[in-house]
């Protein structure tokens, strides 16, 4: 079975790990972990990290970095429908709008979600910025490492996840949830068939409040099978699977009451066999997943040194050969504008014979734009209607000018971020006092809006009098089957 190193990158560490293939479980041989400074040079950071690789005696085996959630630019993108071979060239464009990527595509990738050449298409998009990824770059080749894969993190757990729950059987761990935490972030994801259908960074609470962190995961949770809910009939029963670098089984439990629904508390190192490791599976059991993924051949679900990429442009020989193609179709029009002078009878009826045969085609290219065009209007109407939206709620939260003696000071909220899916919009918020919230709800009720209020974090706002933080989920009954 082939080898592979896995090295996961962070900014003051990086763990090396040594695996190997297996037809059941892959094999963990070696795991260790280095001290980075975030301040050294790439030169500097190599040396360390091939000092390290050289101790395990794999400088020759290929190499998958794994990168953490730091410095990474995550992006959804809503786009209209599109054959996979022009979805490339679409996403590219959308991404050098909103992200600094290179023109060239460099460290960015994406994942279809939804949609095809019918179907609006919903893709998640992650990259680095130009300089983070020649940093990323520089550092690999001051320790002679060639990357085959340079992949984030967080596609490692739900591969873990498939690892661990297929086991010896081969069975796929079916619609599930998954979350894996580690010190101030958590990857939260939905697959489906096999399949990752949804994939999320979020950062969480500093301490180790056990409590402060079941409500966050709870929420993103529910948020997020809410999300599956409009893709698969059977999110509502999903089962979630966790990794988590506090003691899974406590948090799974804490969980599990709060979701109402089944936990399962994954130990990462059951899904490999581990040689003589002392060290938390939880700093390289990622890295591992995505080492022995490419050990089997597969591709990740993202992977920014290969990226997908648009359709080549074409090459000067390409270019030649039009151009030759050109010449001859001129010469053949002169020659047939000579042959129809002589044959003046017989001209009449091949233009017409021609004429018909070119509206033919015409009118064939016409259907194909009208069924085009009625499939982008039915998205459109389909689509949440986001101007109502934010007005109705805007209404609800302030429904007086601030100024107006009708509204009294102390209910005021202000919204500190929207995020609109589809039907449903979450909302982040701050409060001068938890007693303004139930009328702000009672308002959205009115207009007919389904309030789920998340937590209530007393002193977490940084808005200068407002002192409750609040985060809210809305979504209107009609609205609920609308934009994907």
């Amino acid at each position: 079975m082939s080898r592979i190193l896995a090295v996961h990158l962070k900014p003051h560490e990086a763990t090396v790990v040594v695996v190997r293939g297996g037809a059941v479980r892959p094999t963990v041989e070696a795991a260790r972990r280095v001290g980075l400074s975030p301040d050294d040079a790439p030169q500097r950071r190599g040396e360390i990290l091939a000092e390290a690789v050289g101790e395990l005696n794999a400088r020759k085996l290929p190499v998958v970095v794994a990168l953490p959630r730091d410095g990474l630019l995550w992006q959804n993108f809503q786009l209209p429908p599109a054959p996979d071979e022009d979805l490339p060239s679409l996403v590219h464009l959308q991404a050098q709008r909103d992200l600094p990527v290179e023109d060239d595509g460099a460290g960015f990738d994406f994942l279809p979600l939804e949609g095809d050449a019918e179907h609006p298409r919903r893709v998640l998009g992650v990259g680095l910025a130009r300089t983070a990824w020649q940093r990323v770059l520089d550092t690999l080749a001051a320790a002679q490492l060639k990357p085959r894969q340079i992949v984030p993190e967080a596609v490692g757990w739900p591969l873990l996840v498939e690892g661990h729950a297929s086991g010896a059987e081969g069975e796929t761990a079916g619609v599930h949830l998954g979350v894996a935490t580690e010190p101030g972030w958590a990857a939260i994801w939905a697959a489906a068939e096999g399949a990752v259908r949804l994939l999320r960074s979020v950062r969480l609470p500093e301490g180790d409040d056990p409590d402060a962190l079941a409500a966050v995961l709870s929420g993103e949770l529910r948020r997020t099978r809410l999300v599956l809910g409009q893709l698969h009939p059977d999110a509502a029963g999903a089962e979630v699977y966790l990794a988590a670098d506090h003691p899974p089984q406590e948090l799974a439990e804490r969980l599990a009451a709060v979701l109402s629904s089944r936990v399962i508390a994954v130990d990462a190192r059951e899904a490999f066999y581990v040689e003589n490791i002392d060290q938390d599976a939880g700093d390289w059991a990622a890295a591992a997943s995505l080492g022995a993924n490419a050990a089997a051949g597969e591709r990740p679900v993202l992977d920014l040194l290969n990226p997908r990429k648009p359709p080549a442009p074409p090459t000067n020989m390409r270019t030649y050969v039009l151009a030759a193609a050109a010449a001859l179709a001129v010469a053949a029009l002169v020659g047939w504008q000579g042959y129809r002078k002589i044959q003046i009878p017989r001209a009449a009826a091949a233009v017409a014979e021609a004429e018909t045969e070119q509206l033919s085609e015409e009118l064939e290219g016409l259907a194909g734009d009208q069924r085009r065009a009625a499939t982008l209007q039915q998205w459109q109407l389909r689509s949440a209607p986001v101007l109502s939206m934010l007005a109705d709620v805007a209404d609800g939260l302030r429904p007086e000018t601030f100024d107006s003696e009708d509204f009294p000071e102390g209910t005021d909220v202000m919204v500190t971020k929207v995020n609109i899916v589809g039907g449903t919009l979450t909302l982040d918020g701050a409060a001068k006092d938890a007693a303004a919230l139930q009328p702000v709800e009672a308002r959205l009720r009115e207009k007919g809006y389904r309030v789920d209020r998340g937590t209530i974090r007393p002193d977490a706002s940084q808005a200068p009098g407002y002192k409750i933080g609040f985060s809210a989920t809305l979504q209107r009954p009609e609205t609920a089957g609308g934009a994907p």
